[in-house]
């Protein structure tokens, strides 16, 4: 399992970690987005309110793969924990 959680995270010639990348790119992308529609004036609260719940989850995300080696052993350890 280990060895699957290491591929998916650093070898991107895989399938799956091409899918990982496709995902952080995707999530660059709608990052973007997001922080552009942010700065309008008129934005509805519940969209704003989803912009900035979507802004959290990015931020995370961005800072477990900025730090892979963390992220990697925080996600081998929740392997070892929870016996995937």
């Amino acid at each position: 399992m280990k060895e699957q959680l290491y591929v998916i995270l650093e070898d991107n010639t895989t399938k799956k970690g091409r899918y990982f990348d496709y995902f952080i790119q995707t999530l660059i992308f709608l990052s973007l987005i997001s922080f552009s529609l942010d700065t309008l004036p008129s934005l509805p609260l519940s969209l704003r309110q989803f912009l900035k719940r979507f802004e959290i989850f990015s931020i995370i995300v961005f800072s477990a793969d900025g730090d892979s080696d963390g992220f990697k052993h925080s996600v081998l350890q929740l392997s070892v924990g929870f016996n995937f």
